[in-house]
């Protein structure tokens, strides 16, 4: 009797790719906070708490002061110190992440010391924390669409075709396609 190897679980990719959407969030947020903001404003910066790691390196960096639950990103301002947690909002697989029990604890313990924990979960969330702290940055940005499923008993988008396109072929999302304008050349060379 052999035995079938199967591979990795739905839930261990998924994982891996929530994992690896967080680590895109911050990068993003570490990036906009870098090239939008001036360094004497506020500082930014994180802490590399994460990760894999044998035994023996995890044993050694938590008597070094390692904890778990503390937040991935530190943001020093005006005289303040926040702690912003980044968790995903993910609207496409109608999932979201919450915290762990550890990461409570860390903000429970915080908000008693009387400091700021939040919790982002977009760069449009980073963005408005800089502007409730009025923290000058080089650009206004627009805020981005998010991508959202429709609420169950909205309306549904139009998907009337446009005026170009044949019943029930339309490629164009409903949109007006503009005309093509026509050459008045022959294309046989002749006038």
């Amino acid at each position: 009797m052999t035995s079938q190897k199967r591979g990795p679980s739905r839930s261990f990719y998924l994982k891996r790719q929530r994992s690896n959407a967080e680590d895109m969030l911050q990068i993003s947020i570490v990036e906009f906070h870098d090239w939008a903001t001036k360094p004497e404003d506020a500082l930014l910066f994180a802490v590399p708490n994460g990760g894999k790691r044998d035994a023996g390196t995890a044993a050694v960096l938590k008597r070094m002061g390692v904890r778990a639950g503390v937040s991935d990103l530190i943001l020093v301002v005006q005289g303040r110190v926040l702690f912003i947690e980044l968790k995903l909002d993910d609207t496409l697989l109608t999932t979201r992440t919450e915290q762990r029990e550890s990461q409570r604890l860390f903000q429970q313990q915080l908000e008693t010391l009387g400091h700021i924990y939040l919790v982002a979960r977009s760069l449009d969330d980073y963005v408005a924390i800089l502007r409730t702290l009025k923290i000058p940055m080089r650009f206004q940005p627009l805020p981005s669409r998010p991508l959202r499923r429709p609420a169950a008993g909205s309306p549904a988008p139009s998907t009337a075709p446009c005026t170009r396109c044949e019943p029930g072929s339309c490629s164009c999302d409903g949109r007006k396609k503009p005309a093509r304008r026509r050459s008045t050349r022959s294309r046989s060379g002749g006038p």
